[in-house]
């Protein structure tokens, strides 16, 4: 319940979302009026009740003519120049493969590296690809918070065993030397920024700076995790397009340039065509600033918004 409620309020206060409308059945765990109270009042927020209401035809109705006023409000908003510093910036790694990894991952790294230093808030999802090798980041840690979390990630995978519905065990499988081997190759992902903080899936970190979030190797779901801890833009490291986008954030795809023609191509933002990893992490990183200025990304154009939660724990 815990992480539900923090993920719906944490998408609905993401910068992107202007105005937010809840509804609710009213007889759920999650009530929709205790929902609004976790959301920060910076924007309109609502709320619907279908059995107070009187049905979901009445709610359909008011739904409507509330989302239309929203809408009718955000008209008289204009834009205005903003620099790096009012980025958040989600970064997910996406079925890698060796040209990824050799050409498409250090990019992204050093493009993590720049929006660090121009005062930008970038937050990177751990997966279990990256996890065993967390140890590794634990140097660049700059608080002792950070440290202890990262050698919780590497120490294995972590379960837990449900002997009833009411009572389990904590269980960790350690690492193979495989997934070491793996993870040894997604570290460039992560650039060489001081870590600022380890947040758990969908909690916002506060500062600037380079923060991980643990997250899962669902894309879908890992992406619902960025926006909810404030990604306004997410930037996917891949070795081919992805046929998936979030509902709050426009995702811009990076991937090597492509060896053979495939039904994905069409969804790549960007391709590495240049071993030059300086250079080419000045085009990602441009590419990206067009998009969190206005442009749309592919996923956009083709209205890929997905939204899923990741489940915490295992079911019993």
């Amino acid at each position: 319940m815990s992480q539900t409620r923090r993920t719906l309020a944490g998408v609905a206060a993401n910068p992107n979302i202007g105005a937010v409308l809840l509804v609710g059945l009213g007889c759920e765990t999650n009530q929709a009026d205790v929902l609004a109270q976790h959301i920060p009042a910076r924007k309109p927020i609502e709320v619907l009740g279908i059995q107070e209401a009187g049905g979901s035809d009445v709610v359909r109705r008011l739904g409507i003519e509330i989302v239309e006023r929203f809408a009718k409000d955000r008209e008289a908003e204009s834009r205005t120049l903003q620099g790096a510093e009012g980025l958040c910036v989600g970064v997910l790694g996406v079925e890698a493969d060796e040209r990824a990894y050799r050409a498409v991952y250090p990019a992204v790294g050093a493009v993590i590296d720049r929006l660090v230093a121009a005062g930008a808030r970038v937050i990177l999802g751990v997966s279990g690809a990256m996890a065993p090798r967390a140890d590794a980041l634990i140097d660049r840690a700059v608080t002792g918070d950070a440290q202890k979390r990262l050698a919780q990630l590497a120490e294995g995978l972590t379960r837990k065993a449900w002997l009833e519905a009411s009572q389990s065990d904590r269980v960790v499988r350690p690492y193979s030397d495989q997934e070491r081997a793996r993870a040894e190759k997604e570290l460039p992902l992560s650039g060489s920024a001081p870590v600022a903080s380890v947040v758990a899936y969908a909690e916002r970190p506060s500062g600037p700076g380079l923060h991980l979030m643990t997250v899962s190797q669902n894309p879908v779901e890992a992406m619902t995790g960025l926006v909810a801890g404030g990604a306004n833009i997410i930037l996917v490291a891949a070795s081919r397009g992805l046929f998936a986008g979030s509902i709050a954030s426009p995702s811009v795809v990076v991937a090597p340039a492509a060896e053979r023609t495939s039904a994905l191509d069409e969804f790549v933002d960007h391709r590495v065509e240049s071993e030059d990893t300086s250079l080419e992490a000045e085009r990602i990183l441009r590419r990206l600033l067009d998009v969190a200025s206005g442009e749309l990304c592919v996923a956009e154009r083709e209205r890929l918004g997905q939204f899923a939660i990741s489940q915490l724990w295992t079911s019993f």
